[in-house]
């Protein structure tokens, strides 16, 4: 009996348990002795066996090594699809990083694509700003330019000045936003201050789902990380949109490391202000 019980102890301790039936045949209930809760419970079934005593003299040896023979392939399959199960995870894991290396470039080359369209032609402007032509005077004293035609009326202040020294006005140029160097008031009207575009959900709703999952995850403080797996698109850019209102306010209710990483993560997707943004 105790030579059939030794494979079956090499695996694991064991509680004998022996009961007689009314019937007058015996009950053997070998339970295996769990040592750990980090161990599967499947491999922790006792093995239960009710025969007669010339039964149990006869076949409780090969019952046991049995029993002892399923144990030891269970164990192997159940440690095989622990590991396979920690493969896909890490598996899962490298394909989420790739994902969110992705979306942090694709935002950075469109955020960098929509700068460039947005920045001026510095020699267009230039050019705008000169009037070709000269300045030509007819027989009867009015200027005109190159082609024949009456010079603008601009052209007739500079004529004075250049003829009888009188006047030391020189007319402004075309461009309205230009004050006359003459020292005229300029507009009591100033432009309303906008916001930074990222206090918008607008700026935003732009992005998939997993880049603003990707976002929150590198830019929101701790409390606001909750819920983000179930969070919609809609709520995951109101909840960056008021961080970074928050952070561009000061209001008070973020810390200054959580400030700065907002405003440099700004600066680096050229989050210009939005001029459909109302003043604050």
């Amino acid at each position: 009996m105790f030579q059939a019980l030794l494979p079956l102890l090499e695996q694991v301790d064991l509680s004998l348990h022996l009961h007689r039936e009314d019937s007058g045949d015996i009950r053997v209930v070998a339970v295996p002795r769990r040592t750990s809760s980090d161990e599967d419970a499947a491999l922790f079934a006792p093995l239960s066996i009710v025969a007669t005593p010339a039964e149990l003299d006869a076949e409780f040896a090969s019952i046991v090594s049995g029993f002892a023979e399923h144990r030891k392939s269970l164990a192997e399959q159940l440690q095989e699809a622990k590991i396979r199960a920690e493969a896909e995870i890490k598996e899962a894991q490298a394909s989420w990083r790739k994902k969110v290396d992705a979306a942090k470039k694709s935002a950075a080359a469109r955020t960098g694509t929509q700068a460039a369209a947005r920045k001026p032609d510095a020699k267009a402007s230039a050019k705008a700003e000169i009037t070709p032509g000269a300045v030509n005077h007819s027989g009867d004293g009015t200027p005109t330019a190159a082609s024949g035609t009456p010079a603008p009326a601009k052209d007739e202040t500079a004529r004075r000045t250049n003829t009888d020294g009188e006047t030391t006005q020189v007319a402004a140029q075309a461009d309205p936003t230009r004050i006359p160097a003459t020292g005229g008031a300029a507009s009591s009207n100033k432009p309303k201050r906008t916001r930074p575009a990222v206090t918008s959900e607008r700026f935003f709703l732009k992005y998939s789902r997993p880049d603003l999952q990707a976002y929150a995850m590198e830019l929101l403080p701790a409390a606001g990380r909750i819920g983000l797996s179930s969070d919609t698109r809609p709520v995951l850019a109101r909840k960056l949109s008021s961080a970074f209102a928050s952070a561009y306010d000061n209001d008070g209710s973020l810390d200054p490391d959580t400030i700065e990483r907002l405003k440099r993560w700004a600066e680096a997707h050229n989050a210009a202000p939005d001029p459909r943004q109302g003043a604050d």
